[in-house]
């Protein structure tokens, strides 16, 4: 609790002219202070222990507990899933994240691929800096794929959520897919996966933020709001192609 000085004037308070000065840089002091505080994601804030280093792709990344890493299904796609290691024979995952890296000719190119995948589908993507990149997040709904034989899945729906990354040449992309009312703690761990990948070699921060402004300023108007889902409007999402 802040104390105010006070003088006494034949039994009147007054203020002093120092006091208010000194009051008025506290005021400000504190205000700055609030302003500087780093804001924070929930994502950013997440604990994630685990890590998982992939030194043939020059990157690394981290999850939390309650995860595992799933057995390769193909050699240049990695895959996490949120049952632990010990009970992927019996437990089903209810989310998946693939990680796969794709060749560009150049950084260039790999820029460009980050402009296309945020004009896949009209939900709005976020560009930000990952790992000393430039990189795109996006969530939208989609129509579950079904398979052909055999029950079919009871959620119609499902949560797709993309991470891309432009790491020179190459372009680093997470596709993940969560169910349709997937809550807020895990959207939140899936995103967090994605924004602690780690390289061996980063951008030079200059350039960076340019190609960033570069790639918002591509935007358009329809980018920039959220748009309700409609299952008529809908677009399968491509599938992730690896390439060595």
């Amino acid at each position: 609790m802040v104390r105010f000085p006070r003088v006494s004037d034949h039994g009147r308070t007054s203020w002093t002219l120092s006091s208010l000065v000194a009051l008025l840089e506290a005021v400000l002091v504190a205000g700055l202070v609030l302003v500087a505080l780093p804001s924070q994601s929930p994502a950013q804030g997440l604990a994630l222990p685990n890590s998982l280093s992939l030194p043939a792709s020059g990157m690394s990344f981290r999850y939390p507990d309650g995860w595992s890493v799933a057995p390769k299904r193909s050699e240049n796609l990695d895959e996490l899933i949120n049952v632990p290691a010990d009970q992927q024979d019996t437990e089903e995952a209810t989310a998946r994240v693939q990680i796969g890296t794709q060749i560009r000719t150049d950084h260039a190119e790999a820029i460009r691929e980050l402009q296309d995948i945020a004009a896949e589908v009209s939900s709005p993507a976020t560009f930000l800096a990952i790992g000393g990149w430039p990189a795109l997040q996006r969530r939208h709904l989609d129509q579950r794929q079904q398979p052909s034989k055999g029950p079919q899945f009871a959620d119609e729906m499902v949560l797709r959520i993309t991470i891309a990354v432009a790491v020179g040449n190459r372009l680093v992309r997470l596709e993940s897919s969560l169910p349709s009312d997937a809550d807020q703690a895990l959207i939140d761990q899936v995103e967090a996966i994605g924004q602690s990948l780690a390289f061996t070699t980063t951008g030079d921060p200059g350039q960076v933020q340019q190609e960033l402004e570069h790639l918002r300023s591509r935007l358009g108007p329809q980018d920039s709001l959220l748009m309700p889902f409609s299952p008529e409007g809908s677009s399968v999402a491509p599938q992730l192609v690896v390439q060595p």
